[in-house]
């Protein structure tokens, strides 16, 4: 059986980030159900751009796979740009666009965690930059990082889930 997650990291429920990262973000807490966890630029800074570091130990390619917050609709978290760039050396960015918005429940508001896929990475350590596109309510707000085989391209709340069934909390 292949691993769940070859080196996986979420905060969502803990609050403790375990990466290196940019000096501007926090760790934000905030309540949907229970308290959770998010890493921001945080309410003052809601525009603001951060990163952290992952890193591929393994010998060949894996895909990274993002874990944040949506809301909606309308979302009040902004369509963001995700770069990745080698942590080291200069290389074009590998780029993708987040859209934090959700309609899994047509009309009704809802506050979420959404996992997707937004590169595949070689081995070696990556700088994950995330900036907002638009004015939102609230900061891009990421729980989670995740670098797994490259035949899983989502997962649930905390990360990839060996069915890769979409784990709804709230």
């Amino acid at each position: 059986a292949l691993p769940i997650c070859d080196e996986c990291h979420s905060w969502f429920s803990s609050g403790r980030v375990h990466l290196e990262r940019s000096r501007n973000t926090m760790v934000e807490t905030f309540k949907t159900d229970n308290v959770q966890f998010a890493l921001s630029t945080g309410t003052n800074d809601v525009g603001g751009s951060g990163w952290v570091v992952v890193n591929n130990r393994f010998d060949g390619p894996r895909n990274l796979i993002l874990s944040y917050m949506v809301s909606g609709p309308p979302s009040m978290y902004p369509k963001t740009k995700i770069e990745i760039y080698p942590y080291q050396g200069d290389a074009d960015p590998i780029s993708n666009t987040l859209n934090p918005t959700t309609y899994e429940y047509g009309k009704v508001p809802v506050h979420d965690v959404h996992t997707k896929k937004v590169a595949t990475i070689p081995p070696g350590a990556w700088k994950v930059v995330w900036t907002p596109l638009e004015e939102t309510p609230r900061p891009f707000r990421l729980t989670g990082v995740h670098v797994v085989s490259t035949e899983i391209t989502q997962g649930g709340v905390n990360g990839p889930h060996p069915e890769l069934y979409y784990v709804e909390s709230y």
